[in-house]
């Protein structure tokens, strides 16, 4: 290494470690010797601007409050849509299931007419038959006047027609594979109402409710056939009943319908808030960067007049681009410490808060168990920002080195050039 570069290292500044605050978690920054005095001018330049800062505390109170109240407008109306297609999937399932049940029905009640038909024939020949036996030579026209054909006629239909609208259950149970209680049930299905043609919600709600408390009971595989709707109609089989009662109070306020109204009055509400949230945390900006600026006019204005009060010998022990770094970088650090740093400190801590409340007021149990990994959170940031702290302090320690370096090779490039000290200059920049 040349003697130059011996004497450029030996001349780089020293840096503290230790002392600050939060030096336990490993601030990765560059710590003041005298922490506490640093932060008391600070706070001295800080002082005549204690209005601007209670009115950035009450902007950021204000802008807290809205951007956690947004995401909870938000989910209203994500829930406002979800709920309000779910409930109109049910309705299209259950008049779809309606419909299939009732080409069963219609099937069903042609059988029966059918049976009872040709039962009463039947009853009819054999009551026939007996009287014929009983008064030989008198014509059928003439029966009816005999006491006790009429009640015959019809106690033997009754008894015919009971067991043949007995043998159709019994036929069409097999064939829909059910038992006989549970073509009951279906029997009930079929004998409510289109839910569609119903125009008052709750009737609809009602008929929503009876249905599908009514089809599970029922073979799984009696609606899960054809139909636009088939998904939606098979869903009903395992609606649990907390979902059903939610749904159908669903139904009872919008009839089976997406509330595009409810979801847009919503929409507009959350305009509202995020307008407002914007426009109060562009206050709160606009009044610390007022703060900042002001207070870095000071400080470079004092700077100034202690770098033109200092003694020469100050000058020969610091590098120009130590003194330029502190001029410069240091104070440009605080800038936007104090208008970037302090605010988003303020809002987060705000924010914490009106998380929390919010959370609370959603699931309390939720909220304790996210409020126990906060610890893993500390404990990881502690880790790495130890870890970090070296890098930053080297950062800035080699911020100042090179712009000293800069500043005399700009300044004495004549005399680089002169004694012939490019190559050492550019491997000192390397």
């Amino acid at each position: 290494m040349s003697e130059k570069n011996k004497s450029f290292k030996s001349r780089r500044p020293k840096f503290q470690r230790g002392g600050g605050p939060a030096g336990s978690l490993g601030r990765p920054v560059e710590k003041a010797k005298d922490f506490k005095g640093t932060l008391r001018r600070l706070l001295g330049y800080l002082k005549p601007q204690t209005v601007s800062l209670v009115f950035v505390a009450i902007f950021a109170v204000f802008s807290t409050v809205f951007t956690v109240w947004g995401p909870k407008v938000s989910g209203v109306a994500i829930n406002q849509l979800t709920d309000g297609f779910i409930s109109k999937s049910i309705v299209n399932g259950i008049d779809t299931a309606q419909g299939q049940l009732k080409n069963v029905l219609s099937a069903y009640n042609d059988a029966q007419s059918n049976a009872v038909k040709a039962a009463d024939e039947k009853a009819k020949s054999a009551v026939d038959e007996l009287f014929r036996s009983k008064a030989p030579g008198i014509p059928e026209s003439a029966y009816s006047g005999i006491p006790g054909y009429d009640d015959a006629i019809a106690k033997a239909k009754g008894t015919a027609e009971a067991k043949a609208k007995e043998a159709v259950d019994q036929s069409f149970a097999e064939k829909l594979s059910m038992s006989l209680p549970q073509f009951e049930t279906f029997r009930k299905l079929c004998a409510l109402p289109q839910i569609k043609s119903a125009n008052n919600f709750g009737a609809r709600a009602d008929i929503a409710k009876s249905f599908v408390e009514n089809v599970q009971s029922l073979p799984k595989n009696l609606i899960s056939q054809g139909g636009e709707n088939n998904s939606s109609a098979n869903k009903l089989m395992t609606l649990s009943q907390g979902d059903l009662q939610k749904y159908t109070n669903d139904i009872r306020e919008t009839g089976g319908s997406i509330p595009f109204q409810a979801i847009g009055n919503t929409l507009l509400r959350l305009l509202v808030i995020y307008i407002l949230s914007s426009l109060f945390t562009f206050i709160m900006q606009y009044v610390m960067s007022t703060v900042a600026q002001t207070v870095v006019y000071h400080l470079r204005r004092d700077l100034d007049n202690k770098i033109a009060r200092l003694p020469l010998r100050y000058f020969d022990s610091h590098t120009n681009g130590e003194i330029l770094s502190r001029m410069t970088n240091d104070i440009d650090t605080i800038s936007s410490t104090l208008q970037q740093s302090l605010t988003q400190l303020i809002t987060s801590l705000m924010q914490l808060i009106g998380y929390i409340v919010m959370m609370l007021t959603i699931s309390p149990l939720l909220t304790l168990l996210v409020i126990l990994t906060l610890p893993l959170y500390v404990a990881l940031t502690m880790l790495i920002a130890k870890k970090s702290q070296k890098y930053y302090e080297a950062q800035q320690k080699y911020l100042g080195e090179l712009s000293g370096h800069t500043e005399e090779m700009f300044t004495g490039h004549k005399i680089v050039k002169a004694f012939g000290h490019e190559q050492d200059s550019i491997e000192t920049f390397e």
